[in-house]
């Protein structure tokens, strides 16, 4: 996926609930710590193998908002 990306410093990333799922997560609010976690790893694996891959450290920060 690298290869995709435009070589810079920052990368913004955008996880939405699809419109059909959404109900559901408006029910349970707690879904949304499951779905948080879910994507966090997701984020947190593709980083540790592209340090892997680059020799280079990187530096990942997590934040979360809901609208």
């Amino acid at each position: 996926m690298s290869f995709k990306l435009i070589q810079c410093t920052h990368r913004h990333l955008v996880f939405t609930i699809d419109e059909s799922l959404r109900r559901f997560f408006l029910e349970d609010r707690t879904l949304l710590n499951c779905l948080f976690e879910a994507v966090s790893d997701v984020i947190k694996e593709y980083f540790f193998s592209l340090e892997q891959t680059s020799q280079k450290t990187l530096s990942l920060g997590l934040s979360v908002s809901f609208i």
